[in-house]
């Protein structure tokens, strides 16, 4: 496991860089790193490696490798023992820089990364589906909000129906009551015709709307029999007038 790690960073010939570790350590940082991890797997390939564990590191080395300067590595190998990933200490006479690599701390970086990239996908997602619920939920509102129909559209749905319903009837007849059924918002105008035509097809009388005045109606129709019972009775008189008179005229 350990070794894995190491040449999963190794970047023989080439500057191979892990973009995760670019996020966390920055990018001259990984690159003193991977190039750490070349100069390790080919001191233990070779066993060459202390009995500690560390290997003999040269800045001309590292500059040749990375084009990075002496104080450029000085830098990078501070920040890198910040995070305790690499050991560097004087070793020998006289003292060169000797450094080892915490491979532990190198996977613990990597697994705590992973962790939280993780989290942050997990809470993006948890937010996206937040928001499709949101976004559904308006939709729903959206599709229950009533629209009125227009007078073609009652029209063709009669003429689909074959009910009889008169469209500007109905219309006008929900116009006048600010698209309410009883004291309640239409939700669907359909169902409403359909509830005129079973209305309609239940009784006789039905076939004028149950929402038509038969008060009025009632009424109406009591004055226009009083006028035909006066022009009744004004006609008999002229009859009977008209009789009188001929007995008249034939007693003479």
């Amino acid at each position: 496991m350990e070794d894995s790690i190491i040449n999963v960073l190794a970047n023989d010939n080439f500057i191979v860089v892990n973009r995760s570790l670019i996020k966390i350590l920055g990018l001259k940082e990984t690159i003193i790193l991977g190039e750490l991890a070349s100069e390790y797997n080919y001191y233990k390939k070779n066993e060459l490696l202390d009995e500690d564990g560390y290997f003999y590191s040269t800045i001309e080395n590292i500059e040749e490798s990375t084009s990075l300067s002496a104080y450029e590595q000085k830098k990078c190998l501070d920040n890198l023992s910040q995070y305790n990933i690499i050991n560097v200490v004087l070793k020998g006479i006289p003292a060169k820089r000797h450094i080892k690599l915490n491979t532990l701390s190198i996977i613990n970086l990597f697994t705590n990364h992973l962790e939280t990239s993780f989290q942050k996908i997990k809470k993006l997602d948890c937010e996206k589906l937040g928001t499709n619920n949101n976004n559904i939920k308006n939709n729903n509102k959206n599709n229950n909000i009533f629209k009125k129909p227009t007078l073609e559209e009652v029209k063709q749905y009669c003429l689909e129906r074959n009910n009889g319903i008169d469209a500007e009837t109905f219309i006008d007849f929900y116009e006048s009551k600010g698209w309410l059924v009883g004291k309640t918002k239409m939700k669907d105008w359909k169902a409403c015709v359909r509830t005129w035509e079973r209305n309609r097809n239940t009784k006789k009388e039905d076939i004028i709307p149950n929402w038509f005045d038969k008060e009025n109606s009632a009424a109406a129709s009591t004055e226009e029999t009083e006028e035909m019972n006066k022009l009744l009775e004004e006609m008999t008189q002229w009859v009977r007038l008209l009789l009188k008179s001929s007995m008249i005229i034939e007693n003479v």
